[in-house]
């Protein structure tokens, strides 16, 4: 298991060594310092997150008589069955959205038959003029598609009992010193180094080496390859 304790312990004798948010007395990022950091680990995921399809959703959308214009947004969310017609997303646990949509990927309808997303050559199915706004033109009878997106990794909180060493990450361990780079380059930004005049920045150094470790990812083919199946069950589910 990965906890994040160790993404700080890594900062904290590593790339923060010499800085004030490191080299607590245990060792460690100081306290008053997570906040700070955690929302750079943020945004060092979203970036991650954003370049390599490290995770995969789903939610249902169900088509309501006289809209043709869906929001993909919180407030369409919930129960579908209740005759709402602004609820339209199945909420349920295992369906619900939480704003981590980074694009769409495929959308399916209930027999499991691909519906195509922005092609021309197929303008009867989904058209998507942003990342969550979806067009469909009304259909006889009224259908539900399923739509397979790419997903951010879930922000990470400090909710009340928070503790790093219990706090558990369920990214993969090697984007990790793609990760540590990207959070270092954030935290140097405007801070200088003793290096002689025209030598990097310290952030453009660890910008280097973040493009370095997410090419060396890319060379080797790290990210597992999703291969969508021919044939999907009924349910919506992989085949």
């Amino acid at each position: 298991m990965l906890y994040l304790k160790k993404i700080f312990d890594e900062l904290a004798f590593g790339q923060f060594s010499g800085l004030a948010v490191g080299n607590s007395s245990n060792g460690s990022i100081k306290q008053d310092q997570y906040p700070k950091i955690i929302s750079i680990l943020n945004s060092a995921l979203l970036d991650i997150y954003t370049r390599f399809p490290l995770r995969r959703k789903e939610f249902d959308l169900y088509q309501r008589a006289g809209i043709e214009t869906y929001y993909i947004r919180p407030d369409n969310v919930g129960e579908t069955d209740i005759g709402d017609p602004d609820i339209y997303i199945d909420g349920s646990e295992d369906k619900a959205i939480d704003g981590d949509i980074i694009k769409p990927i495929k959308a399916y309808d209930a027999d499991g038959e691909e519906v195509f997303i922005n092609n021309n050559a197929y303008p009867e199915d989904i058209f998507m003029p942003q990342y969550d706004i979806i067009k469909i033109n009304e259909r006889d009878p009224l259908e539900v598609f399923s739509i397979v997106y790419q997903a951010s990794y879930p922000e990470i909180e400090m909710e009340e009992g928070f503790n790093p060493a219990t706090y558990e990450l369920y990214f993969p361990r090697y984007i990790t010193q793609a990760l540590l780079a990207n959070i270092a380059s954030r935290i140097f930004i405007g801070k200088t180094s003793n290096a002689i005049e025209g030598q990097p920045t310290l952030s453009n150094t660890f910008i280097y080496k973040y493009e370095a470790e997410m090419a060396r990812i890319d060379d080797l083919n790290l990210v597992l390859e999703i291969e969508e199946a021919d044939e999907r069950f009924d349910d919506g589910g992989w085949a």
